[in-house]
């Protein structure tokens, strides 16, 4: 890199007749200066700064298009333990964790967590705190507005939470629900949903901090329906997605 500056992103998108062809999904990488200092693995959970380091997509470097074919092997957990020392490095500490039923859960009546517990060990040995977002697949397939589907997934939730107690606190309760395609019933049967996940958390963790409605985008308007509707909750999520990262009118 040129010595005045710290990092340099280059971005490159196909133009057909000074139009954005979509039909080929643009390219962006950024190259750094490496940090002489390998950072603290103390834990900070006092720290409000966190980064999407994607420690459960491991079967790729970036792990950014691997969300739900990592691997355990012991190559995919030194990927992973990669990635959380860079982050050490860079001094975050905070990281979003998905939990993906088709893990906890590969078949009916059997409970694996031989996953989870490598990761939140390597976020441990690298002083990341995790926030777990309850993912928006059924365990076994099973459709979401089934009873049975909702019934294994609290099941699911539950020996979750007595699993990681004293190492996680902050679970969000589902994903997006404000899309079809991660919800397909009402807003009001999503609130029904959420409130029996969170009471099966706090039963399991009465000083859990349960996250609620994890909208796309700043969706006060969904947030604001769900809790005329009744959702229980300690806090709200959004993921405040935008083509211009202007501060002040996201805060706005």
């Amino acid at each position: 890199l040129p010595a005045d500056l710290a990092f340099v992103s280059f971005r490159c998108e196909l133009l057909q007749d000074g139009r954005l062809d979509r039909s080929v999904q643009p390219a962006e990488v950024c190259w750094t200066r490496p940090i002489a200092d390998a950072g603290s693995a103390e834990k900070r959970p006092d720290l409000p700064w966190g980064m999407g380091v994607y420690l459960h997509r491991n079967t790729d470097p970036y792990g950014y298009h691997s969300s739900y074919v990592s691997a355990v092997d012991d190559a995919a957990i030194a990927r992973m333990e990669e990635r959380a020392a860079l982050a050490q490095k860079a001094g975050v500490k905070w990281e979003r964790v998905e939990l993906q039923a088709f893990r906890v859960v590969p078949k009916r009546g059997v409970y694996d967590f031989s996953f989870y517990d490598k990761l939140f060990d390597v976020a441990d040995r690298h002083g990341l705190s995790c926030v777990v977002n309850l993912g928006t697949y059924m365990p076994l397939g099973l459709d979401r507005q089934s009873e049975e589907g909702q019934r294994l997934y609290e099941e699911m939730v539950r020996r979750t939470v007595a699993r990681y107690k004293g190492r996680v606190r902050h679970w969000e309760v589902w994903n997006e629900p404000e899309y079809a395609s991660f919800w397909n019933g009402t807003r009001q049967e999503f609130v029904r949903f959420s409130n029996r996940l969170h009471d099966a958390i706090k039963a399991e963790d009465p000083t859990a901090e349960v996250i609620a409605c994890v909208t796309a985008h700043v969706d006060l308007d969904f947030i604001d329906r769900c809790k005329a509707d009744g959702i229980r909750y300690d806090s709200f999520s959004v993921h405040p997605y935008r083509d211009v990262p202007r501060a002040e009118g996201l805060l706005a």
